[in-house]
């Protein structure tokens, strides 16, 4: 009689385990169809609905990584909420249940919007703890060593930029990080020995080299075959006439065609290699009459702390991002 009972514990027991086990793989199939949606209306704009089927998936499988990423996507494109952004995405890693996305892309993401916010050693903890070998890519590779760069450890960025360079010689980012360490590599840059994949980025790494020549003359044939290849660096151009002593009214008015003003510092560069009177007013009436934003990147991040308002040449306000969160701070 005992054994009978035994037996028929157990066999209770194995059908209620394989009951539960059925109602768990039927929720997390439902909670899949319902993130499958969320996604699709993600993907065209349709945001509220998408949000709608995110709640239904939670219902059914709440512990998903992928709920919790797309939120953060909605966040970001609809409201550009970076903060909450963050947390979700944060929140999608550490619950490392993934059922349509690659957990890569979101490390991608959050790392593009920690260092955006300038939160460089979250990034290397980050990418140290999730990046396994298959995430060894050239994008977080290169993001990880300019962190090193940002924090100010120069012994592990150059150390690590070193070791990278020969496997990305065709990746024009670590291009640019390179080309102010190695003398050898200028010159290979700039005798095109080195191609990269991305034509005008490379072209970027060449202007580098350029501006890093000591010598005037050097310098200045360097600017001119930049340009002859196509280079649209505005103080390339500048720094070329600057070189050659003298710029003609048309390549002036080339020049002010293009929006100059959105960087502080190239008017003042523009005023100091025109000797004509009439050439400087025509710098100062273009600025006279410049509508527009300046943009001040004070860390060279390329994402600006202050941007200035300017009408018809005048000032008309200023946001401040110091922590580039994309929320102004302040306005003036």
């Amino acid at each position: 009689m005992r054994a009978f009972r035994l037996l028929t514990f157990i066999f209770l027991l194995v059908v209620v385990s394989f009951n539960c086990f059925a109602s768990n793989d039927v929720n997390r199939q439902i909670g899949i169809i319902y993130l499958k949606n969320a996604a699709s209306k993600y993907l065209n704009n349709e945001y509220s609905s998408a949000e709608n089927f995110l709640e239904k998936a939670d219902e059914f499988y709440p512990v998903s990584s992928d709920k919790k990423y797309i939120k953060a996507l909605i966040q970001l494109k609809r409201d550009n909420n970076i903060v909450d952004s963050i947390q979700n995405m944060r929140d999608a890693l550490e619950r490392d249940k993934w059922l349509l996305f690659d957990k890569k892309r979101c490390i991608e993401d959050l790392t593009q919007l920690l260092f955006r916010t300038k939160k460089y050693e979250d990034i290397i903890d980050i990418i140290n703890s999730k990046m396994h070998i298959e995430y060894e890519d050239k994008d977080l590779m290169y993001i990880y060593i300019l962190c090193y760069k940002n924090i100010g450890d120069n012994d592990i960025f150059y150390r690590m930029l070193k070791e990278n360079i020969k496997s990305n010689i065709d990746d024009y980012r670590f291009g640019e990080l390179y080309v102010d360490y190695d003398d050898n590599y200028s010159e290979r840059v700039l005798n095109g020995e080195i191609k990269f994949k991305n034509k005008d980025g490379g072209l970027e790494v060449f202007y580098k080299a350029a501006m890093n020549i000591k010598d005037d003359l050097k310098r200045k044939k360097a600017l001119q075959s930049y340009l002859s290849q196509g280079g649209k660096n505005i103080e390339a151009k500048i720094e070329f006439y600057k070189l050659e002593g003298l710029i003609s009214e048309d390549d002036l008015d080339s020049i002010l065609k293009q929006n100059i003003f959105e960087n502080p510092d190239l008017k003042n560069k523009l005023l100091s290699i025109v000797s004509f009177e009439n050439m400087k007013n025509k710098i100062n009436n273009a600025w006279s009459t410049y509508t527009g934003n300046i943009y001040y990147d004070y860390n060279g991040d390329k994402y600006y702390e202050e941007l200035h308002l300017y009408d018809n040449g005048q000032p008309a306000g200023i946001s401040i991002d110091n922590n580039q969160d994309g929320i102004i701070e302040d306005m003036i």
